[in-house]
């Protein structure tokens, strides 16, 4: 009970601050908004009068709209020009984006189609593709890079010394 009286205390008062801001000021004042938005307070939390709670804020965020509207023209030119160039750049951004998430989820589809087709069915063309492609990352393989290189190391090593045993024998025999 003494919540409820309370209450209608809060609201009758919040309601003649309103009636009197709209008097001094006009109906279109920035402070006949904060009497509104302080009225949409005290109706939503005690759960009543909810039309009238969502109209009031609608009529409250109007007036800031206008409020900041008639501001915003005070500003100076320059100011603004940087405001739409700052605005159509992140909207360029926003765009951009999207256009390269749209690519990227367009590659991942054709990889996985083309896996998916190398792998499963593949033609067998796609089979000389495939060995030809596991041929290449097998040689790109840090670890059968250096495989390699000791393979051909040794065989380099190896005709080194067929040519110095062929050299020595050459000198052995112009010896003789």
């Amino acid at each position: 009970m003494y919540k409820k009286a309370n209450f209608e205390t809060a609201i009758a008062d919040a309601e003649e601050a309103l009636r009197k801001a709209e008097e001094a000021n006009g109906k279109d004042h920035l402070s006949v908004s904060y009497c509104l938005d302080e009225i949409v307070r005290l109706l939503n939390s005690n759960g009543v009068r909810r039309l009238d709670a969502v109209n009031m804020e609608a009529r409250a965020r109007a007036i800031r709209i206008k409020h900041n509207s008639s501001a915003l023209s005070s500003v100076s030119s320059e100011v603004q020009e940087i405001s739409e160039s700052i605005k159509v750049a992140t909207q360029r951004h926003k765009q951009s984006k999207a256009r390269r998430n749209r690519l990227l989820a367009i590659v991942a589809c054709v990889c996985l189609a083309f896996v998916g087709k190398v792998m499963f069915a593949p033609s067998p063309s796609e089979l000389k593709a495939r060995e030809a492609f596991m041929k290449t990352a097998n040689e790109i393989n840090p670890a059968t890079m250096v495989k390699n290189m000791l393979d051909k190391g040794k065989t380099a090593a190896k005709e080194v010394e067929e040519a110095n045993k062929k050299h020595n024998d050459e000198i052995e025999k112009f010896m003789q």
